[in-house]
């Protein structure tokens, strides 16, 4: 070797490091056969005990994690599988496990209801809490009946077995339960959630289901108001959505309850000033002339209560009964509240949606509900706001918002067209309304429809591409375009204007819409005949989400390219597949009722690759 004191740099480089990871491996391998050898020979010894359900709670539920998977170094996508990898005699196992499964809730040595709720507390369970709720879907899988057959103080212990678990989706059973025992059901979860409010816990299980979810309404009126007068004071923060939950329940369901309960919380003087924003808020959508004042005094220049507030009455966390509708006065003074701690411009973001930029969609919603509302208490309010130097990064919206207001109630106050505007219309001249560009794009369609069919230009190879062995529908976006291109050129000379994709309310986005000077405007969305949402579409995109704009007035149009029909999807009606353009059209219209058609308006282009 020509430089033996550099023989120490060669030396790390010839150890092999790839046998020793080898030996690693398979000295793992002998010892998780070794395992699982030993798992196959005690589970066998134990296999009559197993399928009685008597054997030792923690087996049973090592067994129910693997039914379950619930191990995390499981990679088995069945029952089956996940117990061949456990031990050797698989079938044999996985049978006898069930059977004792679905006789879990039967072993006379379970837990009590109070027992459970505080393995809870102290962040522990029950070994046999997995094995017993497993054995609860198995019986519900074999027949409903069998949970009906169960003594009602065990069907608590599952509840409240169900309630202190709380992973994946609520089980079949137990909803079946909240449904006809709710008595039961709101007895369990009473105990349950109190206690652990009370002490401090950060997560109850059950307790939003009782504002949001209907199947729960008859459990709701036997828990909220013992739970709204147990609720704890002061209570911790994250404990506040609770609150709000079981407000928004007792609004919903039984508000006679909330007068007294109100007048104590509220004289209670170990309540915070945050808790206390809730009970005033609530006071207020009761009787505004008796809280509201209350409400404004407590948020004073808070942006934590004004947060609370915004959570508490935003639609992004479930819409209150209409019953409770905000006043014009009582919208305004929220906006004004709320604005200075929003973030109402989102061009420039983090990366995430803060609290602030939640806050700033909440106020711009407001400002939309004035608007929509058009009365004479939402025009002197949205001039009162104009008024506030505070708001002045709002006066472009709250400007546009009164134009359409006013474009609102000058619907409400219609009177017909003078003559000028009759010969306008009759002249094809410029529309003169949402209603009068409506009838102009529907006889736009109409014409193209019939140009696509009938002229020598082949017009429906611009919805086709062209290949082998067969052509085959265009993307969305390029029969769209195909689309703009004819409106353009026919709308252009009256001044208005199209535009692909434009943003509508609730950043939603329409496929077309057609504007005039910005003073009303026309959403046209486009479906081809076999997009999933064709049935649903109409009501739930066009009509709910873009023709509500007040630009819109309620107008808008759906637009259905009708490729021959063969990728249909089913109608919920379970009718046919329509055979023709036209059947499909008289299908979509008869979804809508008598008023709805009259601002609602179905179209069906036939852009069929002739025989």
């Amino acid at each position: 070797m020509a430089n033996p004191d550099k023989q120490h740099w060669l030396d790390p480089l010839l150890v092999d490091d790839l046998s020793d990871w080898r030996r690693e491996i398979a000295i793992e391998a002998r010892e998780e056969k070794q395992e699982k050898a030993d798992r196959t020979v005690a589970a066998r010894a134990l296999l009559p005990m197993i399928q009685q359900g008597t054997a030792p709670a923690d087996l049973l539920h090592e067994l129910a994690g693997v039914w379950g998977d619930c191990h995390s170094d499981s990679q088995e996508g069945t029952p089956v599988g996940r117990f061949a990898t456990y031990c050797d005699n698989a079938g044999e196992l996985l049978a006898a496990a069930e059977a004792g499964f679905r006789r879990c809730p039967e072993r006379t040595d379970l837990p009590s209801v109070d027992e459970i709720i505080e393995l809870c507390i102290d962040d522990r369970e029950h070994f046999i809490r997995r094995p017993c709720l497993v054995g609860m879907g198995l019986r519900w899988r074999d027949n409903p009946t069998e949970v009906d057959r169960l003594p009602n103080e065990t069907l608590r212990r599952m509840i409240a077995f169900r309630l202190t678990d709380g992973t994946d989706d609520t089980p079949e059973w137990f909803l079946y339960l909240v449904q006809q025992q709710p008595s039961l059901v709101a007895a369990v979860l009473l105990a349950y959630a109190s206690r652990t409010l009370n002490a401090g816990k950060a997560y109850v299980d059950g307790i939003f289901a009782l504002a949001h979810e209907p199947q729960y309404q008859l459990v709701a009126t036997v828990a909220v108001p013992p739970l709204l007068a147990e609720f704890p004071v002061p209570a911790a923060a994250e404990q506040l959505q609770y609150l709000a939950h079981l407000l928004k329940a007792a609004l919903q369901y039984l508000p006679d309850c909330l007068p007294p309960l109100l007048a104590q919380k509220t004289a209670n003087k170990r309540m915070d000033a945050t808790q206390k924003v809730y009970w005033y808020a609530t006071g207020m959508l009761l009787d505004a002339g008796s809280w509201e004042d209350a409400l404004w005094n407590c948020i004073a220049r808070s942006e934590t209560r004004v947060g609370h507030l915004s959570r508490l009455l935003s639609d992004r966390f479930c819409e209150l009964d209409s019953g409770y509708e905000l006043s014009a006065l009582t919208t305004g003074r929220l906006i004004e509240h709320l604005a200075p701690h929003a973030q109402l411009d989102r061009t420039t973001t983090s990366g995430f949606v803060t609290d602030a930029m939640n806050r700033g969609d909440h106020v711009r919603a407001l400002i939309t509900r004035l608007g929509a509302s058009a009365t004479p208490d939402a025009a002197r309010e949205i001039d009162r706001l104009l008024d506030l130097a505070a708001l002045k990064d709002l006066r472009p919206l709250l400007q546009r918002t009164r134009h359409e207001l006013k474009q609102r109630q000058r619907e409400c106050d219609f009177r017909f067209p003078l003559p000028c505007a009759v010969a306008q219309i009759l002249a094809n001249g410029a529309p003169t309304s949402v209603a009068d560009l409506a009838a102009l794009a529907l006889d736009l369609l109409d014409s193209i429809a019939v140009d696509i069919r009938c002229d020598n230009d082949d017009g429906f190879r611009a919805f086709w591409s062209e290949g082998r062995p067969e052509n085959r529908p265009k993307p969305e976006n390029s029969y769209r375009d195909a689309l703009l291109t004819r409106l353009r050129t026919r709308l252009s000379p009256l001044a208005v204007v199209c535009e692909p994709e434009s943003d509508r309310a609730n950043d939603k986005r329409a496929d077309l819409l057609l504007s005039y000077r910005a003073e009303f405007e026309l959403p046209i969305e486009i479906k081809r005949d076999s997009n999933r949402s064709l049935w649903t579409a109409l009501r739930d995109q066009l009509a709910r989400q873009y023709a509500v704009a007040p630009r819109s007035e309620g107008y808008g149009i759906y637009l259905v390219l009708w490729f021959g029909g063969k990728q249909v999807p089913p109608h919920t009606d379970g009718g046919e597949k329509p055979r023709s353009a036209d059947e499909l059209r008289g299908r979509l219209e008869a979804m809508l009722d008598p008023l709805e058609r009259q601002r609602l308006f179905v179209r069906v282009l036939d852009v069929t690759w002739p025989a």
